[in-house]
């Protein structure tokens, strides 16, 4: 498993969320969206 960085002493892990993740979760909300406005998947808030 990768992680960005690990404090063995406090046995602590950190995971960045950076640039590459947002830009994945941009695609798969386009497609999304794109499916809603064919119809093929129901948007609702909650």
């Amino acid at each position: 498993m990768h992680l960005d960085s690990y404090n063995e002493e406090l046995r602590l892990a950190f995971e960045f969320q950076g640039s590459q993740y947002y830009h994945q979760q941009k695609i798969h909300d386009q497609k999304k969206h794109t499916l809603i406005k064919k119809g093929f998947l129901n948007s609702s808030s909650s």
